[in-house]
């Protein structure tokens, strides 16, 4: 009987050690733990359980990447009222990888995000993400929905790869359908990032109207 408890008990361990990879807090609703930032369930995937919370009017929320994950691409952090959400490594050398075709593996859809790839606050390169596809295939979308702007959203301290340099794009900046459709955005700032392996680094497609697309950094 000692044995068998000693085996759930390892058993626990190790699942709760591999899947509990990415953590939340300072949210209403949505703190905890998560395997991945865009499973599309609430249970596993802290951008769903974020987006499924509702209004996090007031708060600074932090997303940490305790190890490196293996991302599906399923689910975006869509447009939210927080003061700051910013997502960060735990540890140098944190890698965020998966495998996403014809699309964004990680997509952000709103206002005073902040990717920020130091794990100290420093200059630090920390955080690596990667998407291995090689079938017209980037690696992070900032996309804007309807008419509403994305603003005041940050990519730095960053390596960014993708999968192919034929006819890939690193970072777009756009609508949320695609990179082909023009967005509405300001402020979005690029800072100290590594950009490898990719035709196009940083692809920005805004709507020609006055004050839209201005404060690209």
């Amino acid at each position: 009987m000692k044995k068998i408890y000693l085996f759930l008990y390892i058993t626990i361990l190790f699942c709760t050690t591999t899947f509990a990879q990415v953590t939340v807090t300072g949210s209403a609703g949505a703190n905890g733990t998560y395997a991945t930032l865009t499973d599309a369930s609430a249970v596993t995937g802290a951008f769903a359980a974020i987006n499924a919370a509702g209004t996090q009017a007031g708060n600074t929320i932090l997303i940490t990447i305790d190890a490196s994950i293996v991302e599906p691409g399923l689910t975006a952090l869509l447009s939210g009222d927080w003061v700051s959400l910013t997502i960060k490594p735990g540890a140098p050398a944190t890698v965020i990888s998966g495998l996403f075709d014809n699309g964004p593996l990680v997509k952000i859809k709103s206002s005073n995000v902040i990717i920020d790839g130091s794990f100290n606050g420093t200059a630090s390169r920390d955080l690596t993400i990667s998407n291995t596809s090689t079938a017209n295939s980037y690696v992070l979308q900032i996309g804007s929905t309807g008419i509403v702007p994305v603003t005041n959203t940050t990519v730095k301290n960053c390596i960014v790869i993708n999968g192919t340099t034929v006819q890939g794009f690193a970072i777009v900046v756009s609508d949320e359908t695609g990179l082909g459709t023009p967005g509405y955005f300001n402020d979005i700032a690029f800072t100290n990032n590594s950009i490898q392996k990719t035709s196009w680094g940083i692809y920005c497609n805004a709507v020609a109207v006055i004050g839209n697309g201005n404060g690209l950094a």
